[in-house]
């Protein structure tokens, strides 16, 4: 993974590109069956949208990362659909039929416009490790080159890592050991949804990967939100559903997703006894315990918490731009991004 990010953000730097789509595929042979490889997709998801905080929004012009998986939702390439889609990065060490097989079905489409740049990531490599020893040196700790190594100019340059907080392991892994793929018929979760971040998406993608038929996605009315932080800088309620439906048509769009407006702790997650269980973190755990209260008043089952990982940001208060964190005090949020529009607006 730290090859891949600094992969990542040398292809930021040298393109600036401001929208990344990065397709996840596994091989079934070394995965098989993949629905039991739960664990194993969500740390690779979580790691993947972790792998551009905090370093992006420092250096580079990066709007959006979306992170799909095709193969696990049925569906075809954002290559495929996406006609925004103008370079392409693959690694032929692993998979290099599947790539250029999409690039060329692309081609044969007349209404999709040719891709400008096909790149093995084989080629760029090199450089980009290069350029991330400093870039990296704040968040990834101490870095070191064996002494042999660093003289023989034949041989590409290692790097290793002594110590590292920013590739730690999620903070949260509940919903990797009580969840199986698609466990769940019908699933509900709730959210403010405001200026659409990485933290959304990695909710997002938890909760379609527990759903096998219908998500009931609930976004905070506007007048639930009026005492919040920076309250000046959300967005409307219509706009905030709009990107998260986005998101989740790119993502699962064969899934039933059906929207309602949260106006209420608890919203419909009380009044529907067929919905069978609830995503949040733990940092709205309080609310989930709520929803049940309320369900068991009515003779309902409790539902089951599926609790999913986060993105964790720089601690504002360490020099070192730690992620290592005790409470949700650096987590991704809306908060943050509101905070500094009210600074860039003044």
């Amino acid at each position: 993974m730290r090859t891949l990010k600094c992969l990542l953000l040398h292809i930021l730097r040298t393109t600036g590109l401001q929208h990344i789509v990065c397709e996840i595929y596994f091989d079934e042979t070394d995965f098989s069956p993949l629905p039991e490889h739960l664990k194993l997709i969500i740390k690779i998801l979580t790691t993947g949208y972790n792998l551009t905080e905090p370093e992006h929004s420092r250096m580079f012009p990066l709007v959006r990362i979306d992170i799909l998986l095709p193969q696990i939702f049925s569906c075809r390439s954002a290559l495929l659909t996406d006609a925004s889609i103008s370079h392409v990065y693959y690694n032929p060490e692993t998979e290099q039929q599947l790539p250029l097989g999409l690039i060329n079905e692309r081609a044969a489409d007349q209404t999709m416009p040719p891709v400008e740049q096909v790149v093995p990531i084989d080629t760029i490599k090199k450089n980009a490790l290069v350029f991330a020893i400093e870039l990296l040196r704040p968040a990834m700790g101490v870095i070191e080159q064996q002494e042999e190594e660093n003289n023989a100019s034949s041989r590409p340059l290692r790097i290793f890592k002594r110590r590292s907080s920013l590739l730690n392991d999620p903070q949260e892994t509940d919903i990797s050991t009580r969840s199986t793929l698609f466990k769940y018929e019908i699933v509900c979760m709730g959210g403010t949804f405001d200026h659409m971040h990485l933290g959304h998406r990695l909710l997002l993608t938890q909760a379609c990967l527990v759903t096998r038929n219908v998500l009931h996605v609930g976004v905070t009315s506007d007048t639930l939100l009026t005492k919040k932080a920076y309250a000046s800088f959300i967005e409307p309620y219509e706009k905030r559903v709009a990107q998260v439906k986005d998101f989740l048509d790119r993502l699962a769009p064969h899934l039933d997703v059906r929207f309602f407006e949260l106006s209420d702790p608890v919203g419909l997650a009380a009044d529907l006894e067929e919905i069978g269980a609830c995503v949040l973190t733990k940092e709205t755990q309080k609310g989930g315990l709520m929803i049940n209260e309320a369900r068991a008043a009515k003779g309902f089952q409790a539902l089951d918490l599926v609790f999913a990982d986060m993105i964790l940001t720089a601690d504002p208060s360490s020099p070192r731009g730690d992620t290592e964190v005790t409470s949700f005090s650096n987590k991704m949020s809306s908060t943050i991004i509101r905070q500094f529009m009210s600074t860039t607006d003044a």
